[in-house]
């Protein structure tokens, strides 16, 4: 049983338990994580404890649905990075790649399987993602044509510019079907529809669409698919 007696209350915008997690001064991060304990919450003694369990990043729920080899795979491309280079968007590549979602990643990780990638090496080998689409607008996109096709594609440099010509063409096409989308108070928002994640993460990241019912998103994503077929 949790005991509350030693409960101390944060003020400002810092926390008492976040500090150094290692001898040599570079990992920074919570020292009352179960992972830092043992197994044991202790995070309950700081009065973020329930906001601290709740709040995490999309980048590390698609990492978490990765297996414990696909895990050990990609973080390779972080190796060396301190606490700060790790959380940064900018150098951190693990930010962006895990945008493109687990189906991607786990088809590269068990293709790849024995090979150890650095940062630079993994771009080399597969040059497809240094595109610039956002990864979670378009990873519905990839996916679908991943399943169909295989990963090998990605390892060629003239998919990339395929791939942003298909997106391309996606708008096109699609662009009279939402222009007048019907938008109320009754409207649901897009990502509480019962879909696929993925595809209401372009309906809403890449087309724009922030609310529409669930009629208009399965039509919209039958034309999508169907656009998919007939472009490889």
């Amino acid at each position: 049983m949790e005991k509350k007696d030693d409960v101390v209350p944060i003020t400002g915008f810092s926390c008492w338990a976040l500090g150094y997690l290692d001898e040599g001064y570079r990992r920074i991060g919570c020292m009352l994580h179960p992972a830092q304990n043992s197994g044991i919450d202790l995070r309950y003694r700081v009065h973020y404890g329930d906001k601290c369990r709740r709040e995490i990043c999309p980048e590390a729920k698609e990492f978490l649905k990765l297996n414990r080899e696909a895990r050990e795979f990609w973080i390779n491309l972080a190796y060396g990075l301190d606490s700060f280079s790790y959380s940064s968007r900018k150098v951190n590549p693990l930010f962006k790649l895990m945008g493109w979602g687990a189906k991607v990643l786990s088809a590269i990780a068990q293709n790849e399987k024995g090979t150890i990638f650095t940062n630079n090496s993994f771009f080399g080998a597969y040059p497809f993602f240094l595109c610039d689409l956002k990864p979670r607008a378009f990873s519905y996109l990839l996916s679908w044509i991943v399943t169909e096709k295989g990963i090998d594609l990605l390892r060629t440099g003239p998919f990339r510019a395929k791939f942003e010509k298909l997106v391309s063409l996606l708008f096109n096409e699609l662009s009279r079907s939402i222009q007048d989308l019907p938008c109320d108070l009754d409207t649901p928002y897009t990502h509480l529809l019962d879909l696929d994640p993925d595809f209401l993460n372009f309906i809403r990241l890449g087309l724009g669409i922030p609310k529409i019912n669930i009629t208009m998103a399965s039509d919209l994503k039958k034309d999508v698919d169907r656009i998919l077929k007939n472009f490889i």
